[in-house]
């Protein structure tokens, strides 16, 4: 007695020819172009994501670094004797003449 399911492998026969491995690549195909229309670029932006980010936290040292030598120098700006010794460097000023002083 002939069973009356038929398998997929025998639907997919037409005149004598199998076709159940044309099947098989083109799920395979539909397979792949899903897989790269959605994980591979999404792979590939996460990468660029990560180099992105690697680089803002370089310039983020960069600037602590920065802010932190203006602070430096802004804090030794309100010290007269590093003001003093800072004008005479690169402004070329001399200490006041005192009373008995030879001006020479």
């Amino acid at each position: 007695m002939a069973s009356m399911r038929e398998s997929i492998r025998e639907s997919l026969r037409m005149q004598g020819r199998d076709y159940s491995l044309i099947a098989v690549a083109i799920m395979f195909a539909i397979f792949g172009l899903a897989m790269s229309n959605s994980v591979i670029p999404n792979y590939h932006e996460q990468h660029a994501l990560e180099a992105r980010k690697a680089e803002l936290e370089q310039q983020v040292r960069d600037a602590r670094a920065a802010n932190a030598r203006l602070e430096d120098e802004i804090e030794a700006l309100d010290d007269p004797y590093y003001m003093a010794q800072w004008l005479r460097a690169h402004l070329g000023y001399r200490d006041a003449l005192v009373e008995g002083d030879d001006p020479k």
